[in-house]
């Protein structure tokens, strides 16, 4: 887990499997996507931040309520947090795309 500083504060950020699941429920192409030189929306990248940040606090076991909107308040106030967040998805991201049935 890592810890990103924004809206004021330190928080926990965690793009494990369940994170890579509701990314890849939400836009197939996603993690395709993010290698390509045009990058992912505003929009992808806005859900990218908060699917870690609420999976962060759920695996911290913390409180977190804040929306799509308060992202992006946050990132008014320091653009330079959104790449922060797509290095740890790709750090954080599991290793394995395929998982074979036993």
């Amino acid at each position: 887990m890592e810890f990103i500083e924004i809206g004021g504060e330190k928080r926990p950020v965690k793009y494990g499997w369940n994170a890579v699941r509701l990314l890849q429920k939400a836009w197939p192409n996603l993690l395709n996507d993010i290698d390509k030189e045009e990058g992912v929306s505003l929009e992808k990248l806005l859900e990218i931040i908060l699917i870690g940040l609420k999976e962060g606090a759920r695996i911290s076991k913390v409180e977190f309520n804040s929306t799509i909107e308060d992202v992006a308040d946050w990132l008014d106030e320091d653009t330079d947090k959104a790449n922060e967040f797509i290095k740890t998805l790709i750090a954080q991201m599991p290793k394995s795309k395929k998982v074979q049935a036993p």
